[in-house]
């Protein structure tokens, strides 16, 4: 039998029934959040902020409270570095203990961003530092078997080999990238980094990049290196190699079908990667994407090209969503040039953009047909994507949570000029929504969810 409600009062009750349904159960009001972050939360540290400086600043955003805490900072201020979880055993992070969360590498100085480029006057770093939940501060750990990386890094991936893993289980790999050096060859090292601290080094990459990804394959023992850019003037790569865990040996496989730099890559849950965006040949950024298929045998697997995104994106984010689809947010969508000077006291030079600028776009790759959907509508003059994020941002970070929610925080955003953001939003049902402000301005910062 139907309710008999008044007809004036149908919609408002529907309405908050919908809200009730579609809106997740956070803290109640007024409550103040923690002083210390607890599991789920996300842990944001430094990057480049207001004026172009490198911070040591540190906070952590409450995913009960939807709201931003100051934590303890950092020993060194650190942008473009990589945060990863630590744990001492496999045993503690299987049972979700709460380990510890390291920084490691980047650089501290300045990149100030002007109205469409960004000044380098930077120090790249081979230190790391490791945050404890418990107690809300870093420092830098002082076992007697404490050592520095092969070589300074900056713009450069790491990865975390999981506990289970065939090999080096719970240590970190972190692969070339930038350092103090007059070219990237001097940079091609890649260091495993161990739990008590100590690093060793695996056998050199084959070709000195940076920007470039790095990506642990379903095997959990094969880690795929794709693209990035080759020396110091932006030269992009197209070719790729794969590390072996088990012998700490790289080997070249089948080039991309494109150049890409600053693109991204996410393994799937069929075990494939999907590759999307980045800089060209020419300095240009696109909207191609394809998949790595390592099959059997990651030496000899294939790259196929998958139907392009709507917008073209570089130095984007992509996350995997609890339903096996991607969504690709934000990013930069012109053409820009690099042009670096290393030396063994830092590195100068600039990035220059010659046109484009943050997106407020975003779209999600579905891995069944192999197509890209706007999130909002498409533009049908030009194909593009509607704007449908809360601000343009690019070099910004994007968390999974627990909840399935997608938090999206700082970046550069374009105004006047290019600019640090505090603002943050999480992709929620769907649709983006506003979820409050930073405590600093951040861009080329770390986001890692607590375990």
């Amino acid at each position: 039998m139907l309710l008999d409600y008044p007809r004036h009062r149908l919609p408002s009750i529907l309405l908050s029934l919908l809200i009730l349904y579609s809106t997740p159960v956070f803290a109640e009001a007024g409550a103040k959040p923690p002083r210390l972050p607890i599991s789920g939360d996300v842990l944001i540290a430094g990057g480049v902020s207001t004026g172009g400086n490198v911070t040591e600043s540190a906070e952590f955003y409450s995913v009960s409270f939807r709201k931003f805490v100051v934590t303890g900072a950092m020993t060194t201020p650190r942008a473009t570095h990589q945060s990863q979880v630590m744990f001492d055993t496999a045993e503690s992070e299987s049972n979700n203990d709460a380990g510890e969360i390291y920084m490691i590498g980047g650089f501290r100085g300045s990149a100030r961003p002007a109205r469409s480029s960004i000044t380098f006057n930077i120090l790249t770093l081979d230190d790391f530092e490791a945050y404890d939940p418990t107690t809300g501060t870093f420092a830098v750990p002082t076992l007697p078997t404490l050592q520095p990386m092969t070589n300074p890094r900056a713009f450069f991936p790491s990865l975390d080999i999981p506990a289970g893993a065939p090999h080096i289980e719970g240590h970190f790999v972190a692969i070339a990238g930038l350092c103090n050096g007059p070219d990237l060859d001097s940079c091609r090292t890649s260091d495993v980094i161990h739990p008590d601290d100590h690093v060793t080094n695996t056998s050199n990459p084959l070709v000195g990049r940076m920007m470039h990804t790095a990506t642990l394959l379903q095997d959990e023992t094969s880690v795929l290196v794709t693209g990035g850019f080759a020396d110091l003037a932006g030269t992009g790569l197209n070719t790729a190699e794969i590390l072996d865990t088990n012998t700490d040996n790289y080997t070249a496989i089948a080039n991309m079908h494109a150049t890409r730099a600053g693109q991204t890559a996410t393994l799937l849950n069929d075990g494939t990667v999907l590759i999307a965006g980045g800089f060209n040949g020419s300095g240009a950024v696109q909207n191609t994407a394809e998949i790595f298929n390592p099959g059997t045998n990651p030496l000899v697997g294939t790259f196929t090209p998958v139907a392009t995104m709507h917008d073209h994106r570089a130095w984007h984010t992509a996350t995997l969503l609890s339903d096996g689809t991607v969504l690709m947010a934000g990013g930069f969508d012109g053409s820009a040039t690099i042009a670096l000077t290393g030396v063994g006291t830092g590195v100068t030079g600039m990035w220059t953009a010659s046109s484009g600028a943050s997106l407020r776009t975003a779209e999600i790759y579905d891995p069944l047909t192999q197509t890209f959907t706007c999130v909002k509508e498409t533009i049908k003059k030009t194909g593009g994507c509607q704007m449908t994020m809360k601000a343009a941002r690019m070099d910004h970070t994007a968390t999974a949570l627990a909840d399935g929610d997608v938090l999206i925080a700082g970046g550069f955003g374009v105004s006047k000029a290019l600019s640090p953001l505090k603002s943050a939003e999480l992709f929620h049902a769907g649709k983006f929504v506003v979820t409050g402000n930073m405590t600093a301005a951040r861009a080329w910062h770390t986001a890692i969810a607590l375990p």
